[in-house]
């Protein structure tokens, strides 16, 4: 839910920033000012989804956003309770071997 709950947020902001944008530009200020404070922001947004690329080695998507939110709540909730993820995650990857392993062997 919380995953969710941050795309919706994100949506939000998104439409908060048009408006914004829309109402300094045609009735506060001028294009002249705004251009520049649109080119930036763009530029601001371009650098932090370079930056999620550098750091995750994954696209910025919202699917690849909503995963690794689920993701992190999931390791968080498991290590509240007592569970040991390096171990859980070492044997999730072994199960996943010996099953390629299984396709291999059944498809021959």
């Amino acid at each position: 839910m919380r995953a969710r709950a941050v795309l919706w947020t994100g949506y939000a902001a998104l439409l908060a920033q048009f408006g914004i944008f829309y109402q300094l530009t045609f009735y506060e200020l001028s294009w002249d000012v705004m251009e520049p404070v649109s080119y930036f922001t763009g530029l601001a947004v371009a650098i932090g989804v370079f930056t999620w690329y550098i750091s995750t080695e994954e696209e910025c998507t919202n699917e690849n956003i909503f995963q690794r939110i689920v993701r992190r709540r999931k390791d968080a909730m498991y290590v509240s309770t007592g569970h040991d993820i390096i171990k859980y995650r070492t044997l999730r990857q072994q199960r996943e071997q010996l099953d390629k392993l299984l396709g291999e062997q059944s498809a021959r």
